[in-house]
Parts: C-alpha cells; sequence; structure tokens
C-alpha cells in the first residue's frame, strides 16, 4: 500500500512542478534563464493536501487492499485476506492445535482468564473515591 501511495504524491508533486514552470516560462517569455519556482511555505502547505489526496485516492480501492493483504503472512499456510483466515483448512488447524500444540493451545486458552486476574487486582488496588 505504501508504494502506490508515494509513487502517486510524487506523480501530483511532479505535475504541480511541471505546471508551475510552464505558466513561468509562458510568462517570461523573454528571459527563461530567470526562471524560479515558488517554494515558500505557505504553497508547499496548500499543495501538499492535494498531493495526499491524490495518494488517498490511489490506494483506496479494494483490489489494492487486498492485495496488500495477500502478500502479508500468517505462518506458512496462510495470507491476511479474510477469506485465508477463515477457510477450511484454517478453521482445522484451530481445531487441531490442541492435540498437535498443547503449549500453545494452552497459552490461548488460559489468556483471557489472566488479563481478567489482572484487571481485578489492578481496580483492588485503587482507593475507592
Amino acid at each position: 500500500v505504501q508504494h502506490p501511495f508515494k509513487l502517486a504524491v510524487k506523480r501530483s508533486q511532479h505535475a504541480d512542478i511541471v505546471n508551475e514552470a510552464l505558466a513561468l516560462l509562458q510568462k517570461n517569455q523573454d528571459t527563461p534563464s530567470a526562471l524560479r519556482l515558488d517554494m515558500t511555505l505557505p504553497t508547499l502547505r496548500d499543495r501538499s493536501v492535494q498531493w495526499l489526496l491524490n495518494g488517498y485516492h490511489t490506494i483506496n480501492k479494494p483490489e489494492v487492499i487486498k492485495q496488500a493483504f495477500a502478500s502479508c503472512h500468517a505462518g506458512p499456510l496462510f495470507n491476511l485476506l479474510f477469506d485465508s483466515l477463515t477457510s477450511r483448512e484454517a478453521l482445522q488447524q484451530l481445531r487441531d492445535m490442541q492435540k498437535n500444540e498443547p503449549d500453545l493451545w494452552m497459552k490461548i486458552s488460559t489468556r483471557q482468564y489472566k488479563l481478567s486476574e489482572q484487571h481485578g487486582i489492578a481496580d483492588a488496588d485503587e482507593e475507592p473515591a
């Protein structure tokens, strides 16, 4: 997701520079060597909003997001797509975890109780108002 976003921002920046340079060249046809782009903070601030918006529109597409999640892996067998994480194979792996990986299963199954105990201890330590 980061690569297409950065590319869209760079293209927007480049288009602004080219448009401004062409406008200055048309305005000052006599002295093209005196071409000076506006690099003041207010100008860059105003333009950067459009650059970021163009980048957002580039990546705000379901196919781009799905491609990004497909390239992220959750173990050797699955990626982070919803279809992969909720597939029959993934659910079967979870069902078989209790007998195939008992240590990991114990950590996962008892984690919720440890968290609630920690919150109960923290609540008991607090002074009543």
